[in-house]
């Protein structure tokens, strides 16, 4: 471990692991709120928690594979700490963050299901007379600038076109999802977004932030799971709260497949 992720980790008041204490996940799976994460939790096996700054982190397999599952808490700067964490206490080979989104496309229904070829940031740029211009931004470790698209990884793209196609009754879209630190709920800003960000489908609040952080932090290959819970659009608080675990339910069946899907050695 790096003394500056080692200070990083003190200031978050986390126990340093020494090497030997680390741990090695196959595949690390994030969500923000309970709901998200809780349907995941309940179906590990022998799970094993463990709290770290604060953060809970729970261990076991899930379809046969050693899983670490995790809340980030809403938000992006949530989302970048508890990655942080994981990615230093626990290496794991791949991460997906999944959870429910607002639809961009609207065709888009409750329960339909969206996989992330990028996470991008929809807030970060300048904003002037003519609207906003998305930039990138340079870590403070990194020679080069962070995309502006963060891409999905291309392993666990094609597991998950792979059991999503084999399942009946699902309705499956691959695309961009949009991040920012605001629930969309307005039907100008909705429209804006697709605007520029054409074959974008899908807008959160925390993806492109875990993303930014695995591509800093060694390039830890991430997939954007995301299951439709609202509109993105004037009645987005209603639908949420009506469609909210059912579309949990859906990303975490999803995901719980294509953990299943991932090769053990992979």
């Amino acid at each position: 471990m790096t003394r500056r992720a080692r200070l990083l980790l003190l200031s978050l008041g986390a126990p340093v692991a020494s090497g030997a204490q680390e741990r090695r996940a196959t595949v690390a799976v994030l969500g923000a709120i309970p709901v998200e994460v809780e349907l995941l939790r309940a179906r590990l096996q022998h799970p094993v928690v463990r709290t770290i700054g604060g953060i809970e982190f729970a261990e076991g397999l899930l379809a046969g594979r050693r899983v670490v599952v995790a809340r980030v808490g809403v938000g992006k700067v949530n989302a970048a700490m508890t990655t942080t964490l994981l990615l230093e206490h626990y290496r794991p080979r791949r991460v997906i963050f999944t959870g429910v989104a607002g639809a961009l496309d609207t065709t888009l229904a409750p329960g339909d299901l969206v996989l992330g070829s990028y996470a991008a940031q929809h807030d970060l740029g300048a904003w002037d007379a003519r609207g906003m211009t998305n930039a990138t931004n340079d870590s403070a470790t990194a020679i080069t600038s962070n995309p502006v698209r963060f891409p999905g990884d291309t392993l666990l793209l094609r597991v998950a076109r792979t059991v999503a196609g084999a399942r009946t009754g699902w309705h499956v879209r691959e695309g961009g999802v949009l991040t920012g630190d605001v629930f969309l709920a307005n039907d100008s800003v909705r429209r804006d977004l697709r605007r520029r960000f054409p074959d974008a489908l899908a807008v959160e609040m925390e993806g492109a932030a875990v993303a930014q952080v695995c591509w800093q932090q060694g390039r830890v290959p991430l997939l954007v799971v995301r299951s439709i819970s609202d509109g993105a659009g004037a009645k987005a608080r209603e639908t949420f709260a009506q469609f909210v675990r059912r579309a949990a339910e859906r990303s975490s069946e999803l995901v719980t497949r294509i953990v299943a899907g991932v090769p053990a050695s992979r």
